[in-house]
């Protein structure tokens, strides 16, 4: 438990540095990321202006960030499972394997957001919880998917031993 908590904590705390960045800085940031990723942007948004692609990129920044930090909450949550010898596709548990972690991913999103309330240039909004959510469900998707297939191979190990 402590491996992928110790990520959990570590890539939150990166998430923060990101929102204590001034607007500048941040735009800075976004505007480096365009320069290498613009022309699968412009490939696929041919007609849209600097200014679109510069919001395409900052919100797939935040759904990105949310996704990795979905899958480290959901696998902080699955050792603490395994710690107490419970399996993981078993009855209610598995309900809380999906539900705490995106509780836990939805409220940091919003405590990020208010923190950036209190950054120069920066405002925390309300859609922007949104789209960090879009990150939290995508990493939990993706998150189900690692968990059900591995459960699925080791089934299937143990079926063929």
């Amino acid at each position: 438990m402590a491996f992928f908590f110790l990520l959990s904590i570590l890539w939150m705390v990166t998430i923060f540095m990101f929102s204590a960045q001034d607007a500048s800085e941040s735009t800075e940031i976004s505007n480096v990321v365009l320069k290498l990723v613009k022309n699968v942007i412009v490939a696929w948004m041919p007609n849209s202006s600097d200014q679109s692609q510069i919001f395409f990129v900052r919100k797939l920044a935040h759904v990105t960030e949310y996704i990795i930090l979905e899958l480290l909450f959901v696998f902080t949550y699955r050792e603490r499972i395994r710690a107490v010898n419970v399996p993981v596709f078993k009855g209610h548990f598995y309900g809380r394997l999906l539900g705490i972690p995106f509780v836990l991913g939805v409220l940091y999103a919003c405590s990020d957001e208010f923190h950036q309330r209190f950054v120069p240039g920066r405002a925390g909004q309300l859609r922007d919880v949104g789209i960090d959510s879009i990150g939290v469900a995508i990493g939990l998707g993706i998150s189900f998917l690692i968990l059900y297939v591995s459960y699925l191979i080791h089934k299937n190990h143990k079926t063929l031993s």
